[in-house]
């Protein structure tokens, strides 16, 4: 099944599994449906990018004359205005984007969405969106305006459903710039209000919050501990991850969110008393119904099970032994091919850490090694090596082949796969991590030799 050179896609698979749905993000975290299962969205904020060559030569003419008519920002023709931008910005490219945000034009559209009229508000966080959905300096830019978080609050925050799907749009925008991220973290009542969209707003409006969540969640530890906090995010995400009256776009977008919050070691606690791991993952296991993209959720809920039942002594988890062994074949597919040879992902981080987790049971352990999950190792280490993937990545794997050499039948075949070569060439490695998880993993082979004992002990450890 796996062997060198031999795992699962490693050879065939071009791309990701998913892809990314507009706006796009810097930084992939997430899973994601195909682009063929987006549903349309309504409203001023489904971009559809025409080519450059359609619209260059005119866009940028009829922006700049729209600037001046949004400087008195309450007046009805600032309204029509802001409105002709959200239709124009609806079809720009990145470039254009980046170019006409440094014309005054954020500006002059944060005044509007402060000082306008009701629906001069609504257009201009459409308007916002749009610019923010592609360019990080823009993003920014929107962020360190006075105001334009506050104003955003507050429309995600009201009962109007324009008010709050442009919102939530623009929210999404902003979320994936770390420094934008921050900035609305420290708007009074942003968790809230985001929640508050997941729970109360259209479907629409629902998947865009639930996938800014999980795309904060993301960008840093410092914004998962943050909102992992807050307890209407959680019960907001609960509700959707479980739901099935949401979408599966807003589910996955849950799911995926609180699988990042369950690898957060300052949340352990939290979400045990929320019995996250209870209500919302073991219970999809068991979910025969979860409907579209069912397999994508379940391996999502394995994956957070394991990140928070990962004691050697809790067996929650190995009466779904079959759910943890299709991490596997999963990690497998995560390898992506291109022209400088195979690399692997950050989802591959993802599943090596509920990975690890898992093996620290030992029944778990054992279906692990039945899987095979040796010999993929093998082939990862592999290809961390050749890309210069030394750090993160390489040591979760060799931390996963530790835990896995304390089953009796995984010691046998590393023998048969000639893990000691292995082992011994990475214990000269430069990185210290790296040296003691194979020195411990030799110590667990017998392979004592020139391997310093403390070395080993302090790997094991």
């Amino acid at each position: 099944m796996y062997g060198p050179y031999s795992a699962p896609g490693m050879r065939t698979r071009q791309s990701s599994m998913f892809k990314p749905k507009k706006p796009v993000f810097d930084r992939k975290a997430m899973w994601e449906p195909a682009d063929s299962d987006e549903e349309e969205q309504g409203g001023g904020g489904t971009r559809k990018e025409a080519p450059p060559s359609a619209i260059s030569s005119a866009v940028l003419p009829r922006i700049l004359n729209i600037i001046p008519r949004l400087r008195i920002p309450y007046t009805p023709d600032a309204c029509e205005a802001v409105k002709e931008l959200v239709d124009i910005t609806n079809m720009t490219t990145q470039d254009e984007d980046e170019l006409v945000g440094g014309e005054g034009l954020i500006e002059a559209v944060v005044a509007v969405l402060c000082k306008g009229s009701s629906s001069g508000r609504v257009y201009a966080a459409w308007a916002l969106g749009n610019l923010a959905a592609k360019v990080e300096r823009n993003r920014i830019k929107v962020a360190k305006q006075q105001g334009a978080l506050e104003a955003l609050v507050a429309m995600a925050a009201s009962e109007g459903e324009k008010e709050r799907g442009a919102a939530a749009r623009a929210i999404l925008g902003l979320s994936s710039s770390r420094d934008a991220a921050d900035a609305m973290m420290r708007a009074d009542g942003f968790v809230d209000a985001v929640a508050g969209l997941v729970l109360k707003a259209k479907m629409s409006t629902k998947e865009d919050a639930c996938k800014a969540l999980d795309v904060l969640v993301a960008n840093g530890w410092h914004l998962a501990d943050a909102i992992g906090s807050v307890e209407s995010a959680l019960q907001a995400l609960k509700s959707s991850a479980r739901s099935h009256n949401c979408s599966s776009r807003a589910r996955l977008h849950s799911l995926a969110a609180l699988g990042t919050l369950s690898r957060c070691e300052k949340l352990r606690d939290t979400l045990h008393r929320s019995r996250v791991s209870e209500d919302v993952f073991l219970s999809l296991l068991s979910d025969d119904s979860a409907g579209r993209h069912s397999s994508e959720m379940r391996l999502l809920g394995t994956m957070g099970a394991a990140n928070l039942l990962r004691g050697p002594d809790d067996d929650s988890l190995v009466e779904h032994g079959g759910r943890v062994a299709e991490m596997v074949p999963a990690l497998a597919a995560t390898v992506q091919m291109g022209g400088a040879g195979p690399r692997l992902s950050r989802r591959s981080g993802h599943l090596l850490a509920a990975l690890c987790s898992a093996a620290r049971n030992d029944g778990l352990r054992r279906v692990l090694v039945g899987e095979r999950a040796l010999e993929l190792c093998m082939d990862m280490v592999t290809v961390a090596h050749k890309q210069g993937q030394r750090g993160q990545c390489l040591r979760q794997i060799l931390r996963f082949v530790l835990l896995l050499s304390l089953n009796d039948l995984a010691r046998d075949r590393m023998g048969a796969l000639d893990y000691v070569s292995m082992l011994r060439a990475h214990t000269k490695g430069p990185d210290a991590g790296i040296r003691r998880c194979c020195a411990a993993t030799l110590w667990r082979l017998g392979e004592k030799g020139d391997i310093g004992v403390a070395g080993a002990e302090e790997g094991e450890g």
